[in-house]
């Protein structure tokens, strides 16, 4: 398959920001072993800017839908194919993939996914898109747990995975500044997390009151996307309108789209409700807490905190400077997969292996389940249509 032997290379397929972030760890430990590391963009248009900084020109780019995957792959000849995107999406390119290989009778690639940072909720759902692979990349025990309930008495139970952990990218390099004397709490915000306006709201107006409450501190929101850019999930309700229905802004209290690596090397403290950029401060040493001001809740990703440690009602929140040292239940971080992972676990599977294609074809997730999914999709979309049409006659 590989027309440049000795020559190992990789094609991670991405396709939004969040993609981005998930995949990057990987690319960094193939290239650790020596390996080309190529990311091909889906939609790349409109993948945020500050996404694509992360790459920071560290790795080759261009443009790649996911239909196109299968062929390049045959013209370029890679040895691996890593796959991050959502849905039947993954599904499809492993299956374009193998029926490309199959047609020219040449030996195909191995192909490996992983699920984009913490999951939270719908595990067994993106599961069912991943079995398959040659390896499914996991976060930690919590998640082999999940897995092993969820195919044990199936045909997939040998499904291969390895445990990659949480760890994030590198966001420093060796040698760099510490940071500054400056107290900086940074926040990273969630485009649905909360989703109503109320709880944003409240939110933001919260954020600013601990700015007033702390004015020897420079409180940073850090916003996923602007007002103009989009990610995975719509924003509806954007906190740069928010804080100026609030009034006048303190002086020490900014919205900002720097890159979280950037943010993370002069942050003091760090606060989220469940970004998993949570790990990514950790990894920094950066003081982290979550706000569990809207409870335990699935849907918001707070149930994966319980047990954390680090949960701070943010209502009740004084002096950011006394919970500087608040530090994360070890046991909990280790279940999840922050804590003494080795990052290069998939690059290590597949550096110096042969590969012979998979060893079983799940019948629950042929190519009916994606017409399904498809037919579904168009239903439900032509139903939208019709409703707002039907309302835009009756006013």
């Amino acid at each position: 398959m590989n027309k440049n032997p000795g020559n190992k290379s990789v094609l991670i397929f991405v396709d939004s920001d969040s993609q981005i972030f998930g995949a990057l760890p990987h690319a960094h430990a193939f290239r650790d072993k020596g390996w080309q590391v190529v990311f091909g963009l889906g939609d790349a248009g409109s993948i945020p800017a500050a996404a694509l900084d992360r790459l920071g020109g560290a790795f080759e780019t261009f443009p790649l839908e996911y239909t196109e995957v299968a062929g390049h792959v045959l013209d370029a000849g890679y040895n691996v194919v890593g796959v991050f995107s959502k849905a039947s999406k993954i599904h499809r390119v492993r299956q374009q993939v193998e029926q490309k290989c199959n047609g020219e009778n040449v030996r195909r690639p191995g192909l490996f996914t992983a699920f984009n940072g913490f999951t939270y909720e719908r595990f067994e759902e993106g599961l069912a898109w991943r079995v398959g692979y040659d390896l499914i990349a996991l976060n930690g025990p919590r998640d082999v747990a999940s897995l092993q309930d969820f195919l044990a008495f199936g045909e997939c139970s040998k499904q291969p995975y390895r445990i990659s952990g949480l760890k994030p990218s590198r966001l420093r390099e060796a040698g760099e500044a510490s940071r500054p004397d400056k107290k900086v709490f940074v926040f990273a915000e969630q485009v649905i997390v909360p989703r109503s306006r109320a709880q944003r709201l409240y939110l933001v107006a919260e954020l600013r009151r601990l700015a007033l409450d702390n004015p020897d501190w420079t409180l940073k929101i850090k916003c996923r996307v602007k007002k103009t850019e989009r990610t995975f999930h719509r924003v509806s309700y954007h906190f740069q309108d928010l804080l100026a229905r609030l009034g006048p802004t303190p002086a020490n209290l900014e919205i900002t789209y720097q890159g979280m690596p950037e943010l993370l090397r002069e942050a003091t403290l760090f606060g989220t409700i469940s970004s998993t950029a949570f790990f990514d401060a950790l990894h920094e040493g950066v003081p982290s807490i979550v706000f569990s001001d809207f409870g335990i809740a699935n849907a918001l990703g707070t149930h994966a905190f319980a047990g954390s440690g680090v949960a701070v009602r943010l209502k009740d929140l004084g002096s950011l400077s006394e919970i500087v040292g608040l530090m994360p239940n070890a046991g909990w971080l280790e279940w999840v997969g922050a804590a003494n992972v080795e990052a290069g676990q998939v690059a290590g599977y597949f550096d110096g292996k042969a590969f012979h294609g998979h060893q079983f074809e799940p019948q629950y997730l042929d190519a009916r389940a994606v017409e399904v999914w498809e037919e579904t999709k168009k239903r439900f979309v032509f139903g939208a249509v019709l409703s707002r049409m039907i309302g835009m006659f009756r006013k």
